[in-house]
């Protein structure tokens, strides 16, 4: 029989600094979160057009982070489809990205979009 028991020391996850100038975390509480925002979400979390671009908010309230993490993102599809993305502001609970070209929500959303992202924060 083998027993495999999780350790808090078996992961190597350093994060140097955090946004709005956030003093790190202890290393134990360290966390990497990651997700896939899609372009079919409907409600507050599907593309919405925002002065000739598009925009969208992606809930991280699952990762439980205690204070605003580190995201990354990137989008999934054709470069002549899906315009380049950034995030544009995070929060302990979510983050939005806005395409960095012109573009609207439907084209988003007809050309499956699809955003995805990594963030890595703390949780205590």
């Amino acid at each position: 029989i083998l027993i495999l028991e999780a350790s808090p020391g078996l992961s190597d996850i350093k994060i140097l600094n955090l946004p709005y100038q956030v003093p790190p975390g202890p290393e134990p509480c360290a966390r990497t979160c990651s997700g896939v925002s899609r372009s079919d979400e409907t409600g507050g979390y599907r593309w919405k057009d925002y002065f000739g671009k598009a925009y969208k908010r992606e809930d991280i309230s699952g990762c439980q982070f205690t204070s605003a993490p580190v995201v990354t993102a990137t989008r999934r599809g054709d470069a002549r489809d899906c315009p380049g993305i950034t995030t544009w502001a995070v929060e302990t609970t979510w983050f939005s990205l806005l395409t960095v070209e012109n573009a609207t929500a439907d084209k988003m959303k007809r050309n499956y979009c699809n955003v995805h992202w990594t963030a890595h924060g703390f949780t205590c």
